[in-house]
């Protein structure tokens, strides 16, 4: 079974360096990408991802897409991605509803086993 993957980050590199990750995983399809909280959300209906991975620190902001994604009907694991992993974010993310909370500076290597774990795992419930 394919994990469709969605990538929300307002770096055009960052984008880049995620999609060169995916491209490398089997039973991956990246079935859109956003540059802001408003496509985002746009995605979570248009496109039903499985995996929503969205920066914290991106116009509208990451927490606005976790508050959106947690009630949306097909609800998506979330990963968030930050530059800034203060202790504080990280809690305000997962009581959001976030999955994984990851430093794009230090995690980024890691990303496809997590999300193979995060695949792996049973759907989430819808809302």
């Amino acid at each position: 079974m394919r994990c469709r993957i969605a990538i929300v980050d307002d770096s055009r590199t960052l984008r880049a360096r995620l999609l060169a990750l995916l491209d490398e995983l089997r039973d991956v399809e990246v079935v859109g990408t956003a540059t802001d909280a408003p496509g985002a959300i746009a995605l979570l209906s248009s496109a039903a991802p499985d995996v929503m991975i969205v920066d914290l620190h991106m116009p509208g902001g990451g927490m606005t897409v976790l508050e959106h994604a947690r009630r949306a009907a097909h609800a998506p694991r979330m990963v968030v991605l930050t530059a800034y992993p203060t202790d504080q974010h990280r809690r305000r993310c997962l009581d959001l509803g976030a999955d994984l909370f990851l430093d794009k500076t230090r995690d980024l290597d890691d990303l496809p086993e997590r999300l193979r774990a995060l695949a792996a795992d049973q759907p989430r419930a819808t809302a």
